[in-house]
């Protein structure tokens, strides 16, 4: 089977692996992180350094026609549903250039993958239901189910490993913009018989994670820095008053770039003034 691919927020390559095992040919790829594009171009033989944000947006379509597009692009914030504003609304996030790109070259078939959170009790009203009608706007038939795999619980016969990672996939094929499929609610994939059979307590991990023998020479590479004792230190200081205090821990994420000075941050032009 042959056919092409494109890879966005493509790290080192977990989708180029599985695509190119089935026969499939990238012919574009995109990641920002200096250290993952190098790991990349050694692996694929592939330049990932690109932008997607300045490849993919209403003034530039960089993106070349593919057959499938994959991404496992970061979640920012999305607009509230509800308005039906349709690719309005995703404008300011990463999915918003994803779907540019979709609505330019309308590839059969879309692969996406996000946190298990996407579509948890905070998103799944709002974040996730603007994906799906995204999709569903642009001409593809997917489902509004959410479908949430983790590596662990997979056969090892099918490439499991012992890694709990639940992650969510959002698979869309393309029916045509304005198709009576596309509005329709199709069976959320069956992935039963990849983890039948199986039982994830039964990994053994001095098997599958073997550690390396290390002497206590070799184990320098592993201790902390200055810089990161500094940063656990602090960590555990703000961890210790807030409970002092009886306030609650945050429960989102709070990224890198929080802690950075405004001006190493690099801020694409259409983002939100709030963000």
């Amino acid at each position: 089977m042959s056919f092409t691919f494109i890879d966005l927020f493509a790290g080192i390559g977990g989708f180029h692996g599985a695509l190119h095992a089935l026969g499939g040919e990238a012919v574009y790829a995109s990641e920002i992180d200096p250290a993952a594009i190098k790991v990349y171009e050694n692996n694929w033989k592939l330049n990932a350094e690109s932008d997607i944000t300045q490849v993919a947006n209403d003034q530039v379509m960089v993106v070349q026609k593919h057959d499938i597009l994959t991404g496992g692009f970061p979640c920012q914030p999305f607009s509230k549903s509800g308005k039906q504003l349709g690719m309005d609304e995703t404008r300011g996030t990463l999915f918003w250039n994803i779907a540019k790109i979709i609505e330019v070259q309308k590839p059969s078939i879309v692969l996406l993958e996000n946190v298990r959170n996407l579509a948890g009790p905070k998103h799944i009203n709002t974040t996730w239901v603007t994906i799906i009608r995204t999709l569903r706007s642009l001409g593809y038939r997917v489902s509004s189910t959410p479908l949430v795999v983790s590596p662990h619980k997979i056969h090892p016969n099918y490439g499991g490993t012992p890694q709990v990672r639940e992650r969510i996939f959002i698979g869309a094929t393309y029916v045509g913009i304005g198709a009576e499929a596309a509005n329709t609610e199709p069976d959320q994939l069956n992935l039963s018989y990849v983890m039948s059979g199986w039982d994830p307590q039964n990994w053994d991990l001095k098997k599958q994670l073997p550690l390396e023998k290390a002497g206590i020479a070799s184990n320098k590479h592993l201790a902390l820095s200055s810089t990161e004792e500094t940063w656990v230190d602090a960590w555990n200081d703000f961890v210790v008053t807030c409970r002092a205090e009886n306030i609650d821990l945050p429960g989102f994420p709070m990224w890198s770039d929080f802690w950075k000075p405004k001006s190493r941050v690099r801020i694409p032009s259409d983002t939100p003034t709030w963000k």
